[in-house]
């Protein structure tokens, strides 16, 4: 027979303890706030795999990528549907890259952070409209001084023409590797990359400029970060992101989140900033293509976002034990 040392046999035993005990706590964790068909917040966020659900008394913070919805989704904290299962929690808000230190009450809200993404291109077409038409001390192009007596194709034309300027300058003005002074930005929204540099920069502004990101290790940067998000919402989904916080903040949805319902939310009013509502598919080829010129990083940051955002929800589906509402659900 093998003869097995004392000490060894000590050490897989507890090593198999430990295991054992780990798992058994895994399942305690959710267990134990299991009532009605539906995860109970714990005092402390319960250890979940995304999407996890919020402590209590969290602290939680907006990494706020301009354009993405974020402002209608801190509406409805705010005023709207998610005040109530909000509850007494701390939000901290505002336009500043990930890495910059917010102020955290409570328990701290880097555990606790929400993101917003967009689809690159009408993401950057809207960057560009609120340069025009809701921001102060702004040089941005513009063959119009928001003349109410145009109609809205007349507009629109102007608009396009003075976006292509605008798109040519960032594409022909980013090319060198210094940074890219505050002014040569319009003093508004640098497009460039926008979402990569918001998840991967260390500086206080990321809206204004960058160098630019000339290989993937931004992305990967970015990527690993947003993967780390506590809440992850895309704005195509706008609605079944809603209901994915209400999921994260409660542990169930309301009846107008399931797939099939015919209850819709409450209408809660957009946050437009002024901007008219532009179809990005109306759009040239030409105009795409300058587009996806700066937005290379972005594209792929949105795709791997995009995956993580359904696996999250199919997660999220499988614990509540139905279907959530999306755009393609047929009631």
């Amino acid at each position: 027979r093998t003869f097995i040392p004392q000490e060894v046999m000590a050490k897989h035993m507890r090593q198999l303890l430990f295991l054992y005990c780990s798992a058994s706590a895994a399942f305690v964790d959710v267990s134990k706030h299991q009532f009605a068909g539906h995860l109970e917040p714990s005092p402390d966020a319960i250890e979940l795999p995304h999407p996890k659900l919020a402590a209590r008394h969290a602290s939680m913070r907006q990494v706020h990528i301009p354009k993405t919805g974020f402002t209608s989704i801190a509406n409805s904290i705010r005023h709207g549907i998610l005040k109530e299962c909000f509850g007494e929690r701390h939000m901290v808000t505002g336009e500043s890259c990930l890495y910059l230190p917010p102020e955290c009450p409570g328990l701290g809200c880097e555990t606790h952070q929400m993101l917003m993404m967009r689809e690159p291109r009408p993401q950057v077409f809207s960057l560009y409209l609120e340069c025009v038409y809701d921001r102060r001390n702004v040089t941005v192009p513009s063959y119009h001084t928001l003349d109410a007596n145009l109609s809205l194709s007349q507009q629109f034309k102007l608009d396009v023409m003075a976006f292509n300027e605008w798109l040519d300058h960032f594409n022909s003005s980013w090319q060198s590797n210094e940074d890219v002074p505050k002014s040569a930005s319009f003093n508004c929204y640098h497009p460039g990359d926008i979402a990569t540099r918001y998840l991967s920069e260390k500086k206080s502004a990321c809206h204004y400029s960058k160098k630019r990101l000339r290989s993937n290790a931004d992305y990967e940067v970015a990527k690993l970060n947003m993967r780390q998000m506590f809440f992850i919402g895309l704005t195509e989904e706008f609605n079944l992101s809603r209901c994915m916080l209400m999921y994260q903040l409660q542990g169930h949805v309301s009846e107008y989140c399931k797939c099939g319902s015919s209850d819709e939310p409450p209408e809660e009013k957009a946050a437009l900033h002024g901007i008219p509502r532009y179809d990005v598919n109306d759009l040239d080829e030409g105009t795409l293509k300058k587009i996806a010129e700066l937005t290379q990083q972005d594209n792929k940051l949105y795709r791997s976002t995009v995956n993580e955002f359904w696996t999250r929800i199919h997660t999220a589906e499988d614990r509540l034990g139905f279907e959530l509402k999306h755009s393609r659900c047929v009631a």
